[in-house]
């Protein structure tokens, strides 16, 4: 498993956000179209959201306000397509002391998760190798009243759903990464327990 060469100015930025004494141990740069498929769901939800309530508008004889939404709903769409998935490279990062991912466009956004923080780690595998790991964090306790609060005391969801997590706030997923299973080793080695 071999790391991913990026350019210096990538480079650059990669190192500017990593810790003292933190070093990379894998990285990986996914392709736009895998990304761009898993956050497809939630730009055709918004956009069925808004041709829904623009026509509800242009029925009620309000074609002016209709029009309005629509414009509205479009460019909010066209916005988040910008600033999410044209012009934004997604790095995955795994160090010895976090899993990040880095979205590298005008700015630098990270969201990472520490060892300590990790809760478990799932992973599904392609055909050819590749396949999407999910981090899920271990919920702070205000999260985790939240969560039984929602939830109730008992429920009946299964704790391995993979669907389950995938829709978790408290979950990071790397989507198309090569040698998956490789990189699920990695991560095992780097933040499980010591063997004893």
């Amino acid at each position: 498993m071999s790391l991913l060469r990026l350019d210096p100015a990538t480079e650059r930025r990669v190192a500017a956000e990593l810790w003292d004494g933190e070093t990379v141990l894998w990285s990986f740069r996914p392709t736009g179209t895998r990304l761009a498929a898993r956050r497809m769901g939630s730009a055709l939800g918004a956009l069925a959201l808004t041709a829904f309530v623009a026509y509800l508008l242009f029925a009620g004889d309000n074609p002016i306000l209709a029009i309005v939404v629509a414009i509205t709903g479009l460019g909010v769409v066209a916005r988040f397509a910008l600033a999410h998935w044209i012009g934004v490279g997604t790095i995955y990062v795994v160090t010895n002391r976090r899993v990040m991912s880095m979205g590298l466009g005008s700015a630098v956004s990270v969201k990472w998760m520490s060892g300590r923080e990790l809760k478990s780690v799932t992973f599904n595998v392609r055909r050819d190798g590749s396949g999407d790991l999910v981090f899920e964090r271990h919920l702070t306790k205000v999260e985790q009243r939240a969560d039984d609060e929602r939830d109730g005391l008992f429920s009946e969801r299964n704790s391995t759903d993979l669907e389950r997590v995938l829709d978790n706030p408290a979950a990071e997923t790397f989507v198309g990464v090569p040698d998956v299973k490789a990189v699920f080793e990695l991560v095992r080695r780097t933040f499980g327990p010591p063997a004893m």
